[in-house]
This record gives C-alpha cells, sequence and structure tokens, in this order.
C-alpha cells in the first residue's frame, strides 16, 4: 500500500497519492457540468488541515458525512484559484464513519494558499 500523505502536505500537481479523510459538509448542492457530470463538493479533513474536495458521479452519492474514507490513487490541482484534492482514476473507500480525529485548519483550499504555493515554486531564469 502506498504512502498515506497528509493534507497539510497536498500540493498542485501531485498524482496517484493515498489520503485518509473523514468527510465533513457538503460545500454546495451537486451541479452537472457541460460535459453531463455531477460534481459533489465536500469538505473534508484529517489531523493536519482540511480541503475541498470534488467527487463525480456515483462516487459523490455512495457517501455521506461523518463517512471516513481512504481515497488511493487520487490527484491535487488547483481548480478557481483554489486547491482541491480528486479522484480521477482513483478509487474512494469507506473505512469507516464518525470516529477520527481532525482540524479544519489549516485549510488547504483557501485562496491565499494558492497564492503562497505559487510564489515558492522556483522561478526559471529567463533567456537572453
Amino acid at each position: 500500500m502506498a504512502e498515506v500523505v497528509k493534507i497539510c502536505d497536498l500540493r498542485s500537481g501531485m498524482r496517484a497519492i493515498t489520503v485518509t479523510f473523514i468527510l465533513l459538509e457538503r460545500r454546495r448542492e451537486p451541479f452537472r457540468t457541460d460535459a453531463g457530470s455531477t460534481i459533489h463538493l465536500w469538505l473534508v479533513a484529517d489531523e493536519t488541515g482540511s480541503i475541498d474536495l470534488a467527487l463525480y458521479d456515483a462516487h459523490g452519492d455512495a457517501f455521506r458525512g461523518g463517512d471516513i474514507v481512504c481515497l488511493t490513487n487520487g490527484y491535487c490541482s488547483i481548480h478557481r484559484n483554489a486547491l482541491q484534492l480528486g479522484v480521477g482514476p482513483g478509487k474512494p473507500r469507506r473505512i469507516g464513519e464518525i470516529t477520527m480525529r481532525y482540524v479544519e485548519e489549516p485549510y488547504m483550499s483557501a485562496p491565499h494558499r494558492v497564492h503562497d504555493q505559487q510564489q515558492a515554486q522556483p522561478q526559471q531564469p529567463m533567456q537572453q
């Protein structure tokens, strides 16, 4: 099994990650994309922080608040200026409910955190 990444260590561009978290609350009602997919946006957390999670279609219908989930082969990206955890080719699996220690801060999807990550990336020297 792959090493579990903590929410506070998530960065844009990470792929094939394993994360364990508790689903805290829906961020908004499910909505449909132009391509016809249904997106369920959740706030999730572990003992190091929280982040928004996008679950698509059947994955979004499979869980409810309080579920503890292990996501394998997930990814992390920036969407609408916010860091977001995604399922991609991964598979979220319910491993329990209610009894998981978590914190909501730092909230990794806060827009200023995206700006901080972009500033921390090394700049390439300009070619002359």
